[in-house]
């Protein structure tokens, strides 16, 4: 049998060659999808800052292969998750086998020990490197998402990198207390459809992240057929607890592609609004006297006949098949006489235009595959080609079997029609084919959208897909990599759709930076043996993986430390959409919200598992007085221990405010990461920390032992559910992953002002905001004869899930008459944390005697999840001082030793010699010692002031009388 391929004109084959798109239009969200990790976590750093680098396992590792190797350590557990180095030397080529067990034996017995019990899941070559893969197993069970990762050179001779995802303390039964046969009925019990069991039920050991540690729960691992929401087939992968029946995981199998796209593009041939071609087609079957055949890749068979012959032929082929309708019924065969000479075989007065698209293209991109994993043989297989499905629309999909297009219908064309989504859809059986090959389960949803979509750009080599979507509009896309590039952590929203786009859109910068997008797609597909991977909501991990696997994959010499041909284009292409060394690293910070006129303010910063220290330019912080508009900086300096760094804002007048936020950046402009994330951002920014300098507290509302009296809701509010209530707040969600926390900021407190309670368990979307705006006002205060009010509260926002997320706004507004409103806020971006927000009042309205605040939270658009908590309402003024004022002189102050510990003696300049106040802050601003010193107390112009009671640590010391302030740094060490 010989086989063949097609040949459009030669500008229509190019052309063909520049296509694809993503899964879902609409990015709406599945309620039968639950999640154990919480995205908002992937956005920020927030765990404990520990030198995991000083441990002695890593010492003992280190020693071991006698260098110094670079690490990024996963929190929870110390281990090392991805570290690489100077190439370690084996000694000499080994089998891929025993290469793994002499590396474990010979560098790793720090870690893996008579505790931990691997499995081999594969191994794999690529041209440049050899990979071994291990799973953790307890007591014979596989710990979820656990393993060893060892890269070796081609050859086996050398160690290049390696990750160590592994568990040393599992310490839990194995005996479930549910019975196997009723785990198909409880694992489906919450889903919309019936759902049918695909596989057996299969015990494994899940790894949960709470507080800085991982517990471990007993579950069971199933895959239900069932159906989402609208309708379209879904394939759930579930965990469920073993023991009590709660299901902590569920995504789905297949990958969806809706259609409700609105932006618009330009016109692209390989949809219905460019013009037909004739196309040979490619490896389709036919009969001859009872002899089966197949066309070559360029559609050609030759055979020999004795006389005029009947022939039969198929729109089937070696790598598609076609079907059609929801009842997918196999497109018919027809007969053609084969006579002597040559026989053009029309097609298209037998299927339709739909029928041909939809088998070409799928043949296009197998082909295409095939060029850059030629021993890759898990995706060669008929795949079935559902098209003309009924039962939805404006819709495509993988469903981990075959692929599946809707037909014309709902304002949508029938995407079977549409070059890109063909190739995107087949991308998704890439991933998941090629993981399962290596013995590892695919199943980060937005890395599988993102890798979908840049198959299909290695293809078209066009930045615009899924034009011929729309039926009526010819202008009409999907997604688009050219503008509005999407930034991590800023635009994780959790929707794997939206996700995926970070990635994608680094690997087509890629593409730009090479001027190529064919040597892109070579280091793409090398990078693919790295099995980057983690559940849905590990982005932050696996965009920071993949990384790293395309440094690997663009390496010549076994050694990133030395850097790779195209080091600075992979670096500055992922550097583009947040994806740096620092990626990795997590950026500490205990936020300061009061201090002490004319002190330097004490900002203190950690950074861990900093992947490459050379990719860390500066750490600083910027800071801003009275809403100057002005952004300002100071450099932190490092304090000798790798990770710890420590700086001044400038101290300023009594009464004012500061805001600030601290980041690291990767040049002397680039700002990698920030904190609080998103606050460097110069268009609608997310709120930085505040600072308040001298002021006094007069009032609160903290919901609990104050409340005064509030409003929840006005005439002209519309929402429909999540109305403002006065309670103690109920978790919707899980306590991973969820909208609306179970819990207020006031601390010993209970209740706050939040947008409705769900019910205790209820899901993601309980009691949200729903079909408009709902407001809650503030009591009425009297300012009129107060110095320089300030307002200060603490707010929980979302808006990041759902269809359309990031699109509706969160408002806080100020009056000082009730009838004219000026907003404070508005804002659409969510932070799944209570906030403070600082605001003097003098910079919106002017005092009065009725001042008042109201919060505003709205779901203006179609399926998002929105909800908002308040609480801590303070009102402060500006506090008296001793007759200070700027005209104060400034002294220095002498103080000794520093550091100091039982004592410290200070010498007083001659202006302090009268009755002056002392006051001791720590770093964050609070006042830990207050005094007044009269001059009997002070001796030849000297004082022996007692520092037992204060703990190690940095303080300000502050002296001040009518005529001169003096100010002075103190370290205390016991």
């Amino acid at each position: 049998m010989t086989k063949k391929y097609i040949s459009l004109s030669v500008s229509l084959l190019f052309c063909c060659l520049q296509t694809i798109k993503a899964a879902d239009i609409h990015g709406k969200t599945d309620p039968n999808l639950k999640r154990f990790i919480n995205s908002s976590i992937s956005k920020n750093s927030g765990i404990n800052p520990i030198n995991f680098t000083q441990n002695t396992k890593w010492k003992s590792f280190n020693a071991a292969i006698g260098k110094t190797w670079q690490a990024e350590f996963t929190p929870e557990t110390g281990m090392p998750h991805r570290a690489f180095g100077s190439p370690v030397d084996l000694g000499k080529s080994l089998s891929t086998i025993a290469a793994g067990e002499f590396i474990q034996k010979r560098f790793l017995g720090s870690y893996i020990n008579e505790k931990i019990n691997l499995r081999l899941a594969g191994t794999n070559k690529s041209p440049k490197y050899s990979h071994i893969n291990y799973i953790q197993q307890y007591n014979g069970l596989d710990i979820l998402w656990s393993r060893v990762m060892l890269k070796l050179s081609v050859d086996n001779s050398k160690l290049v990198a390696l990750g160590l995802d592994i568990h040393d303390d599992v310490n839990i039964s194995i005996v479930p207390m549910i019975a196997e046969q009723n785990v198909e009925s409880l694992a489906g019990l919450d889903l919309l459809e019936k759902s049918i069991a695909e596989n057996k039920p299969t015990l494994k050991i899940l790894p949960i992240s709470t507080e800085g540690k991982y517990s471990y729960k007993l579950v069971y691992e199933i895959i239900l057929a069932s159906k989402d929401e609208d309708g379209t087939p879904a394939r759930y992968y579930t965990l469920m607890d073993a023991n009590d029946g709660k299901i902590y995981y569920r995504s789905n199998k297949v990958q969806s592609f809706a259609a409700d796209v609105t932006t618009k593009g330009v016109i692209y041939p390989k949809n219905p609004y460019t013009p037909t071609g004739l196309a040979n087609l490619p490896y389709t079957y036919f009969t001859v006297s009872g002899l089966d055949y197949a066309t070559d890749v360029t559609g050609f068979s030759n055979l020999t006949l004795a006389s005029p012959t009947l022939g039969t032929f198929k729109i089937e082929g070696d790598w598609a098949k076609i079907f059609r309708g929801t009842s997918k019924i196999a497109a018919p065969s027809f007969s053609k006489i084969i006579r002597s000479g040559i026989n053009s075989i029309p097609y298209d007065s037998i299927y339709t235009i739909r029928d041909l698209s939809a088998y070409y293209h799928t043949t296009i991109i197998h082909d295409y595959l095939k060029t850059k994993f030629p021993e890759f043989a898990d995706y060669d297989f008929q795949l079935p080609v559902n098209i003309d499905r009924t039962d939805g629309t404006c819709n495509a999909f993988f469903d981990g079997a075959s692929v599946n297009y809707y037909t014309t219908a709902g304002g949508c064309n029938a995407l079977s029609m549409v070059a890109d989504v063909i190739y995107h859809e087949y991308g998704h059986g890439i991933t998941n084919y090629f993981w399962d090959s290596n013995g590892l389960n695919f199943d980060n949803g937005g890395m599988g959208e993102g890798y979908s979509d840049i198959w299909a750009i290695s293809i078209t080599n066009d930045p615009v897909l899924g034009i011929g979507f729309s039926s009526t509009d010819p202008t009409d896309y999907v997604r688009r990599y050219d503008i509005n590039k999407k930034v991590f952590p800023q635009n994780l929203v959790g929707q794997v759709h939206a996700d995926g786009e970070i990635i994608a859109g680094c690997w087509w910068d890629l593409a730009l930076n090479l001027s190529s997008t064919p040597i892109m797609s070579d280091i793409f597909a090398e990078s693919h043996f790295g099995l980057a991977n983690g559940p849905n909501g590990a982005e932050k991990q696996v965009y920071s993986d993949i990384f790293l696997d395309a440094l690997f994959a663009d390496d010549n010499d076994n050694d990133l430390t030395n850097g790779t041909p195209n080091f600075t284009a992979i670096v500055d292409a992922f550097a583009l959409h947040g994806i740096t060394f620092l990626t990795s690293a997590n950026l500490n910070h205990t936020p300061i919200n009061q201090a002490i006129g004319l002190s330097p303010i004490a900002i203190q910063v950690s950074i861990t598992n900093l992947l490459n220290a050379s990719s860390l330019n500066s750490v600083k912080v910027f800071y801003q007085v009275n809403n100057s508009g002005t952004w300002l900086s100071e450099d932190l300096t490092n304090g000798g221990s790798g990770t710890s760094y420590a700086g001044d804002i400038p101290g300023q007048v009594e009464g004012s405010i500061i805001k600030y936020y601290v980041a690291m950046l990767s040049s002397p402009t680039t700002i990698a990461r920030s904190l609080p994330f998103s606050a460097e951002k110069s268009s609608n920014p997310n709120l930085p920390y505040f600072i308040k300098v001298g002021f006094t507290q007069t009032a609160q509302e903290d919901f609990d032992l104050n409340q005064g009296t509030w409003t929840t809701g006005l005439l002209s509010d519309n929402a429909t559910t999540g109305k403002w209530i006065i309670a103690k707040p109920i978790l919707s969600g899980t306590a991973s992953d969820f909208v609306q926390p179970g819990f207020q900021n006031s601390v010993g407190g209970t209740k706050c002002a939040v947008t409705g309670n769900g019910t205790v368990g209820g899901g993601i979307g309980d009691n949200d905001v729903d079909g408009g705006k709902t407001t809650l006002q503030s009591p009425v205060y009297d300012l009129s004869l107060m110095t320089n009010p300030v307002f200060s509260y603490f707010r929980f926002y979302t808006n990041d899930q759902g269809a359309t997320p990031g699109t509706d706004f969160w408002k806080v507004q100020i009056s000082n008459d009730g009838t004219t409103w000026v907003d404070i806020e508005n804002t659409n971006v969510a932070d799944h944390s209570f906030r403070e927000n600082v605001i003097r009042v003098s910079t919106y309205v002017a005092k009065s005697s009725t001042v008042s605040l109201r919060f505003i939270a709205e779901d203006a658009n179609a399926g998002s999840l929105v909800e908002a908590l308040v609480d801590d309402l303070t009102l402060h003024d500006a506090s008296s001082t001793v007759g200070l004022s700027s005209s104060n002189v400034k002294l220095d102050l002498k103080i000794s030793p520093n550091p100091a510990n039982e004592f410290v003696l200070i010498t007083f300049p001659n202006q302090l010699e009268n009755e002056s106040i002392l006051s001791i802050s720590d770093y964050t601003g609070k006042i830990v010692l207050t005094q007044t010193l009269t001059k009997n107390q002070i001796t030849n112009g000297e004082y022996q002031l007692p520092i037992l009671n204060l703990i190690n640590g940095l303080y300000v010391i502050k002296i001040q009388n009518k005529d001169a302030i003096a100010v002075k740094k103190l370290t205390v060490m016991h």
